[in-house]
This record gives structure tokens, sequence and C-alpha cells, in this order.
């Protein structure tokens, strides 16, 4: 009996061309009705690698400019923003250069 390939991860991305960027998209997945949906349709499933294809089924919306959230979306990137440069100012911080 041959050994299961495991199969190949599902993939979200945004390019120039998508109606949203990278950060309403990463905003949209964190959505209670969103995560919801994923936790319902993994739950249904006995495990992530027999998911395959079915992640297809979970409803995203499109959080395109001009909504009515544009002002939570504004929040959320400036928050992602802002603990990427922290982050990084933490690694430089503790980084072997900056022994006290």
């Amino acid at each position: 009996m041959a050994a299961r390939t495991p199969a190949a991860p599902h993939r979200i991305a945004v390019d120039a061309s998508a109606p949203v960027d990278s950060y309403a998209l990463l905003y949209a997945l964190n959505l209670p009705s969103v995560r919801q949906n994923m936790r319902n349709l993994v739950f249904v499933q006995s495990t992530l690698g027999t998911l395959g294809p079915r992640i297809r089924e979970i409803r995203i919306p499109v959080l395109y400019s001009g909504g009515p959230w544009e002002d939570r979306l504004d929040q959320f990137r400036t928050a992602l923003t802002g603990r990427d440069l922290l982050a990084t100012e933490i690694r430089r911080m503790t980084s072997p250069e900056y022994e006290v």
C-alpha cells in the first residue's frame, strides 16, 4: 500500500489587482462570522488534512475602500503596523550587539 501524499496547503493571497489589500483580508479573516464559519467547517472534518478543497466554502466578505468598516480597518492596519515596529525594536534591543 502506497503512502498517502499530504495535500498541498491552500493559500489565500492578495495581489495588485485585488479589490482589497492584505490588511483588509486579514481583518476579514478575523471577523467573528468568518472565524465561526472556519470552526464549523473544521469541526465537521475529522482532521485538517482532510479539509482540502472544502476550505473554499468559507465566505469572506470583501472589505473594499469606502465602506462603513473603513475606520475599524484603519485602526486594525495602524495596530498591526505599530506591533511590527515594536517587535522590530524589541529584537534590536535584545540582539547581542546591545549588551549592557
